[in-house]
């Protein structure tokens, strides 16, 4: 796997995210070594947002200008008197903790404000585009359905969405070959989900053994292939897929990015465990509060 193919997603430096992760906000130190070390091996984006905590701040105070920054604002508020103006000042205070003076991609958190705001946000984004100061403009999503509504209608560079071995729906629904052919970019994120894909099976909570047949199938492909660590396998599977862009790792240390490299196999002709699964309860953590 190509290092250039990976991003570094950064929520962790700012905020104590992952269900898995059990060492709380990465600490300032430990930043530096993950991203000195990715940029050693040619890592050369970095995803964050304006609601990561302190995330923009800490990376503007590490120097990240030999890397391609990729940033998301906010839900749009309600009755906002001038979106357009608000979008500005998003896109600058952001700038002003990277100490940038332009990104490489700026995202909406959600989709459904490309259709409420659709003039004012499509023009915004039109218009720091043709500034310099955004070279591509895009939306994160949670499900393919929301493609539907803005692919062909809204402007788009870049689609960010959740993909693993479990979460294979763009796949299943055509949406990589589609955006593919119209020249947008995949970022895939979530690929380990939260790291639930990478605990040990005594530590799946129980709260997710609804979907102990999923967890049945994994562990016993797992022991039926020893060879192949879970980080291996969830890296392969979405290495294999030969539209995806780029692909979102996130990291709680500088071992983990470590043994992410150092994850050579491409697996790209093994038999994959069939554990796809569509149940939202399952594949956004959102929901899992609820569970």
């Amino acid at each position: 796997m190509s290092p250039t193919r990976l991003a570094i997603g950064t929520v962790q430096f700012g905020t104590n995210y992952g269900i898995s992760n059990d060492q709380g906000q990465v600490s300032q130190l430990e930043q530096k070594a993950i991203l000195n070390f990715a940029s050693e091996v040619g890592i050369d984006m970095l995803d964050t947002a304006i609601n990561y905590g302190d995330s923009e701040s800490n990376l503007g105070n590490y120097g990240v200008n030999n890397f391609k920054l990729i940033t998301k604002i906010p839900p749009i508020p309600d009755n906002l008197t001038n979106v357009t103006k608000w979008i500005q000042a998003q896109v600058k205070s952001s700038m002003g903790r990277l100490g940038l003076t332009s990104l490489y991609g700026l995202l909406l958190h959600r989709s459904d404000h490309l259709l409420k705001y659709k003039g004012d946000v499509a023009d915004c984004l039109a218009d720091l585009k043709s500034s310099g100061l955004i070279k591509k403009t895009g939306v994160s999503i949670y499900s393919p359905n929301e493609l539907d509504s803005i692919v062909g209608i809204i402007p788009i560079d870049i689609v960010q969405v959740p993909i693993s071995i479990i979460d294979q729906r763009m796949q299943t629904t055509g949406w990589l070959d589609k955006l593919k052919s119209k020249k947008i970019e995949v970022h895939a994120r979530s690929i380990f989900l939260q790291g639930l894909l990478l605990m040990p099976k005594a530590k799946i909570p129980k709260k997710f053994l609804s979907w102990n047949n999923i967890w049945n199938d994994w562990y016993d492909w797992q022991n039926d292939n020893p060879n192949y660590s879970p980080l291996e396998t969830c890296l392969g599977f979405v290495n294999s897929l030969k539209n995806i862009d780029r692909i979102i790792i996130g990291v709680n240390s500088y071992n983990q990015i470590k043994e992410i490299i150092d994850a050579k196999k491409i697996l790209k002709h093994i038999e994959y465990p069939k554990i796809s699964c569509n149940d939202e309860r399952l594949l956004y953590p959102s929901k899992w509060s609820s569970l």
